[in-house]
């Protein structure tokens, strides 16, 4: 019994703390538990920083699909008027090629007028003299 009185006294002396070491301890739990709570609210942060961001890539993608389309479509709209515009230009090139040949054609067209009126004008006069000339006989 002697034996046990004495391993119950040596556990009583282990198993005290000192008051030293445990105000240190529960110092020390304290600063764990602020620096968790700091790590707590910092990580909320990040979190809800992670949800913006993700909305901001999800509306950044939306944007790019959006432009991706748009320019397909200028791009194709431009395909589509310079076909347009070279059409345009073939039609204008054809049309003075045919203006130019309406002036020459009228020029000659005049010319020949012209001619024909002037032997016209010759005969008249022709007969007009001969007219006369019966006349004063």
């Amino acid at each position: 019994m002697r034996n046990l009185a004495f391993i119950g006294l040596v556990l009583i002396l282990a198993a005290c703390v000192p008051i030293k070491k445990y105000r240190d301890l529960e110092a020390n739990y304290n600063k764990c538990l602020e620096e968790q709570s700091i790590y707590k609210s910092k990580a909320i942060d990040y979190e809800n920083q992670v949800k913006e961001l993700n909305i901001q890539l999800d509306q950044m993608r939306n944007d790019i699909t959006a432009l991706k389309s748009d320019t397909s479509s200028m791009g194709e709209q431009y395909r589509n008027l310079k076909v347009e515009y070279q059409k345009a230009q073939e039609i204008n090139h054809a049309l003075e090629e045919k203006y130019a040949q309406a002036v020459t054609n009228g020029s000659v067209e005049n010319a020949k007028l012209v001619n024909e009126l002037e032997a016209t004008r010759v005969e008249l006069q022709k007969k007009e003299d001969l007219l006369n000339q019966l006349e004063k006989n």
